[in-house]
C-alpha cells in the first residue's frame, strides 16, 4: 500500500520512518550542497575549532539570511522580467542555450 502511494518506508536504528521520495532527494541534494568546501564553511569550521559552536552557527545562519536575500532579489527581478513576453522568450531560449552549451 505504502509503495502505491509514492512513499518509501526506511528504518533508522529501529524506528520506522515515512518519507516521501522528493524529501528525501531534497535533503539529500541540501547535506551535498552544504558540505562543499568555500570560505563561509571554512570560517565556521575555524571558528567552531576555535571557539565552540555557538559562534560557527552564527556564521552559518548568517550565511543562510545572506543567500535568501540574495535569492529573494533575484527572484524578484526574473519575476518582474517575466512578466514581459519577449523577455520572457530571450531568457527563455538564452536558458536553453546555455543548457545546450553545457550538454
Amino acid at each position: 500500500m505504502a509503495q502505491s502511494l509514492g512513499i518509501i518506508n526506511t528504518v533508522a536504528h529501529g524506528v520506522h520512518m515515512a518519507a516521501e521520495p522528493s524529501l528525501f532527494a531534497a535533503f539529500v541534494l541540501g547535506v551535498a550542497y552544504a558540505a562543499l568546501p568555500g570560505v563561509v564553511n571554512t570560517e565556521c569550521v575555524r571558528r567552531g575549532i576555535a571557539f565552540g559552536f555557538r559562534p560557527a552557527a552564527r556564521i552559518q545562519a548568517g550565511a543562510l539570511i545572506g543567500d535568501a536575500a540574495w535569492a529573494g532579489i533575484a527572484l524578484t527581478g526574473a519575476a518582474l522580467l517575466v512578466q514581459h513576453r519577449a523577455i520572457g522568450l530571450v531568457l527563455g531560449l538564452a536558458g536553453a542555450g546555455f543548457l545546450f552549451h553545457l550538454a
